[in-house]
């Protein structure tokens, strides 16, 4: 049985009130309530030629109603768990962000300060440091013994905590 408009303008001048107050109860905004009810009365001009209502209107529109609320609770819900997610990830951004720049920052200071290491020192630092060479790896690629490579290493941890305690 197809809705015709007349019939259907009838239907909607008779049952928005009730329908609108229903879901004002609801929901508790005005706004929202007249949304959601235009929402219903959409989908019934929409689905007109298929819907079929055994009940009466006001019996199926406020059914209609109860769904639809909460449809958009569930929908609510839904948005505020995004919400919150972002809101908790979104200061980790920053923080992480920062944390980036600093290590930059600090990244340069280290490179600045083992350019200003000895020459063979410098090597070693940069062999065992930043190349991961072993103590053994580095004596044998340089030809010096193991007691001098970990002296250069020690003589370059020394400067660079010496010249890097204001970044702790």
């Amino acid at each position: 049985m197809m809705i015709d408009p007349r019939e259907f303008s009838i239907v909607y001048n008779e049952h928005f009130d009730k329908v609108f107050h229903a879901c004002l109860q609801q929901v508790s905004d005005a706004e929202t309530a007249r949304e959601l009810t235009q929402e219903i009365f959409q989908s019934v001009w929409e689905r007109r030629a298929e819907l079929v209502i055994k009940e009466g209107y006001e019996q199926y529109l406020l059914r209609a109603a109860r769904y639809k609320v909460i449809d958009w609770y569930r929908k609510k819900s839904v948005i505020e768990k995004h919400e919150a997610h972002i809101a908790a990830t979104q200061p980790l951004a920053e923080v992480t962000t920062e944390i980036h720049v600093h290590f930059k920052h600090l990244q340069q200071r280290v490179d600045q300060l083992v350019d200003l290491l000895p020459e063979k020192c410098k090597t070693v630092y940069v062999l065992g440091r930043e190349k991961g060479y072993s103590t053994r790896q580095i004596a044998t690629s340089l030809f010096i013994s193991e007691k001098t490579v970990k002296n250069h290493m020690n003589r370059a941890l020394s400067f660079l905590r010496l010249h890097l305690q204001s970044y702790r």
